[in-house]
């Protein structure tokens, strides 16, 4: 078996430097492009793998059965944590690595522990649990000790389970599919009952939207992925000032397919979701990126909306480079889902990005979650 695995990693090896000797022989420079975590399913295990990218060689961290909710990395990219199918009745808990060691255990608690989010200072983990009922957010140390609620019996109706840091790291921001013109927040250093301290601070300003997920633009500033109730209806990406006592402005129109995914590297915006022109009878979910200088502006934004490429999966499956050179995303092809990165090259010098996709050259029956790592070697 070692002999085995000895000449798989020189095969490996090998081609890495066939491939690095013909991109020098063209006159092309090999950069560096960092380490990504991703999660597949190989050998009817489903595991968290570390790539590095410039070479294309992953491997996998030593805990099998991984749950494919979500990937998360600490500021400071030391630390890894995933979500681990502890048994078939649906209970997960949260574990962290730091590629050195075992990965260490975070929760142990009865029921399913999911999506955990690092502060911005990487002191602490955001994430939810769900016992025995409603889901509730939780908070703890990065270690996995002193946990304590956030959430609890008298606010909401439906929570959304995908906790969001401000980017002041003070407080934790969360929707509730039962209150559709409110986003909430909760101090992170509030005293017992935490439920006490919950505030609508993000009031939407009477608009109808279920907001499904959403991200900081930036200090002030909150991108929205929301359902309108209104008579326009479907997915749209929203921007809400949260110092100004207004609606929303919508960026896009979307059919009515699927959540859109967000992710956003300075001024860039990148999404997943449905044809933008609501008329159109293509149901294929798109990958595009919007120029967030477009936001307020009389012109708006659908002159900088680019279409990068069709087929693209929307299940959190969008990450960008902590350069922000390459995006990382998930094509669907058949019965496989592929990665591919786009060198954003083509959205500085507007060109098309049809030739700036690249396929990574590794095979499996399943890619998701691309999440790379925010530091460079």
């Amino acid at each position: 078996m070692r002999l085995i695995t000895l000449r798989l990693t020189l095969i490996t090896f090998t081609l890495f430097a066939m491939g690095s000797v013909l991109a020098l022989a063209a006159g092309k420079a090999v950069p560096t492009m960092g380490e990504m975590a991703y999660i597949s399913s190989q050998s009817a295990v489903t595991r968290v793998y570390l790539m590095d990218v410039q070479r294309h060689i992953s491997l996998p961290v030593d805990r099998p059965y991984v749950n494919d909710c979500c990937l998360t990395w600490s500021p400071d990219g030391k630390l890894l944590t995933m979500v681990v199918d502890m048994s078939s009745d649906g209970s997960t808990d949260i574990f962290t690595s730091d590629f050195h060691s075992p990965p260490l255990r975070l929760t142990n608690v009865t029921g399913a522990d999911l999506y955990p989010a690092f502060s911005p200072d990487g002191r602490y983990i955001a994430y939810t649990g769900y016992g025995y009922g409603n889901p509730q957010i939780y908070l703890m140390n990065a270690d996995g000790t002193e946990p304590r609620q956030l959430t609890g019996p008298r606010a909401l109706v439906n929570l959304n389970p995908r906790p969001v840091w401000s980017t002041d790291g003070r407080s934790v921001l969360f929707s509730d599919f039962g209150n559709v013109d409110s986003l909430f927040t909760v101090p992170a250093d509030c005293n017992d009952p935490c439920d006490t301290s919950i505030h609508t601070d993000f009031q939407i300003s009477g608009a109808e939207l279920m907001t499904t997920n959403f991200v900081p633009l930036d200090a002030t500033r909150i991108l929205l992925a929301a359902f309108s109730r209104s008579r326009e209806g479907g997915y749209g990406i929203y921007v809400m000032d949260t110092q100004k006592a207004k609606a929303p402005e919508r960026l896009t129109w979307n059919a009515d397919i699927s959540s859109p995914t967000v992710a956003v590297y300075g001024r860039w915006v990148a999404f997943v979701s449905g044809e933008t022109d609501t008329s159109s009878d293509d149901e294929q979910s798109y990958l595009y990126i919007l120029d967030s200088s477009c936001i307020g502006t009389d012109e708006g934004c659908a002159s900088v909306l680019r279409s990068i490429t069709p087929n693209v999966d929307t299940n959190d499956n969008l990450s960008w480079s902590p350069d922000g050179r390459w995006l990382a995303f998930v094509k669907v092809e058949g019965r496989h889902s592929q990665l591919y990165m786009l060198d954003t090259t083509c959205l500085q010098t507007g060109q098309d990005c049809d030739p700036f996709i690249h396929t990574l050259s590794i095979t499996s029956l399943r890619y998701i979650r691309p999440s790379w790592r925010p530091t460079m070697p």
